[in-house]
């Protein structure tokens, strides 16, 4: 599907030179943004929803200043397949189903004061059994779309015997290190599914709640239902196969100077950036959840 994006660019001023066949957008250092589809791809359902679970993600945006901000992500369990992702989709889906225009409407949304946090996350979506036993990655980055699979990763979950009430579930404390950082979750057996939010899974019940030991990021249920008839969706986008390292190194670059990649993105692949010598990198303000 061809996608007609339209540019969403936030906190700085926008400048524009046309050249022969399209409009180049020329961002000041420092600018941050994100390209958002103007139409919807087609949509996969891949399974049926049994219990949807959101939650409030807080994320450190600039461990110098010790910024955060705060997002809605859902968390929508099925028979075999289990979604994560940004409600801000959710939203776009829903825009563009009912013929609005994203760019006139997202601030009717609400998540225009937290675009440090969402801006990146948009169109990333994590598929937990997709095919089964492994994780399938989507994400943008700039208007490609990327896409690629690890395996599901067993967690060596640690289960203390420390108990406490969150909202309204009684709830177990347990531990673990999952990919560089030290987590601290609340499971309820209550609710006797082995998911949370993100990649976190393998636990004796729903996560409510969970953060790593610095508190850059911390996950905390909002809401939880079961929503007649809602079913897990897969976006079918022109997907770009790559890695999960090569994907994370690209956003690195791409968030730390979003402005210089639209100046020197290069090759179809969507993985390349040319860098002359004497560019000298800027340095990303926070650090991304997984650190190895």
């Amino acid at each position: 599907m061809r996608r007609f994006p339209i540019f969403l660019f936030l906190t700085f001023a926008v400048f524009l030179s046309f050249g022969t066949a399209h409009a180049q957008p020329v961002l000041q250092d420092k600018s941050r943004g994100v390209i958002l589809d103007e139409m919807l791809p087609e949509m996969r359902e891949i399974d049926s929803v049994r219990l949807r679970v959101s939650y409030i993600a807080t994320t450190v945006t600039d461990t110098i200043q010790d910024l955060r901000g705060e997002e809605k992500m859902v968390l929508d369990i099925g028979e075999s397949v289990v979604k994560y992702y940004s409600d801000l989709y959710n939203g776009i889906v829903y825009l563009l189903s009912n013929g609005f225009a994203v760019i006139d409407v997202l601030s009717t949304i609400g998540y225009e004061k937290d675009s440090d946090t969402w801006f990146a996350s948009i169109y990333e979506a994590s598929y937990l059994n997709m095919p089964d036993g492994r994780i399938t990655t989507t994400g943008r980055i700039g208007s490609n779309d990327f896409i690629y699979e690890q395996e599901l990763p067993q967690i060596n979950w640690h289960i203390e015997d420390s108990i406490r009430t969150i909202n309204g579930y009684q709830s177990q404390k347990a531990t673990c290190i999952y990919k560089g950082r030290h987590y601290t979750a609340w499971f309820t057996p209550e609710i006797p599914v082995p998911y949370g939010p993100w990649e976190f899974h393998g636990l004796p019940g729903l996560i409510v709640s969970v953060s790593d030991a610095d508190n850059y990021y911390t996950f905390k249920m909002a809401d939880i239902s079961r929503p007649e008839d809602a079913v897990i969706l897969y976006p079918e986008y022109d997907y770009i196969r790559t890695t999960r390292a090569k994907y994370l190194d690209l956003r690195k670059k791409i968030e730390a100077d979003f402005g210089y990649y639209f100046n020197n993105f290069k090759g179809q692949s969507g993985m390349e950036i040319v860098v002359p010598e004497d560019y000298e990198p800027k340095a990303l303000r926070n650090d991304f959840i997984e650190l190895e």
